[in-house]
């Protein structure tokens, strides 16, 4: 107890934003009581700005890099050159059977199947499809239901 109220230390007894002036709060910002030195706000200042410096540096170095890749790739491409316009031609019309004719073309067993489609198509095409047996049949829907009771 008797450390605390020697003239060469502040009092810091009780609560020290209460009872302490600022002439004695300035020692303590230098050298806290249990021997933690904190450092000079200068040197944060000095570390801070460092920093915020290097990385500046940095950010511009990346810039540089950056713009000389860019102009660089420009230099490399094709130069570009116009084209000729497309000529239009005239394409030959289509000539029709051009093929030869087929040795299966003349024998019996397809002229025989190639008449049978004819006459099948002929049928076909004389179905009357609007018969009147094929119609479905007339239904009365006037139907009256009585309920016997």
């Amino acid at each position: 107890m008797d450390d605390l109220n020697q003239p060469n230390q502040p009092n810091i007894s009780g609560s020290i934003a209460a009872t302490a002036t600022a002439t004695e709060i300035k020692p303590l910002l230098k050298n806290p009581p249990g021997g933690a030195l904190r450092a000079e706000p200068n040197y944060l200042l000095w570390i801070l700005s460092g920093a915020i410096g290097l990385i500046f540096l940095v950010l511009v170095a990346a810039v540089v890099i950056a713009a000389n890749l860019v102009i660089s790739s420009a230099k490399n491409l094709p130069k570009l050159t116009p084209t000729p316009a497309p000529v239009a031609e005239v394409t030959p019309p289509i000539i029709h059977n051009a093929n030869p004719i087929s040795q299966f073309a003349t024998d019996a067993a397809v002229l025989s199947l190639s008449s049978d489609l004819k006459k099948l198509r002929q049928d076909i095409d004389s179905i009357d499809l609007f018969e009147t047996q094929l119609s479905p049949p007339s239904l009365d829907l006037s139907i009256r239901v009585t309920i016997q009771e």
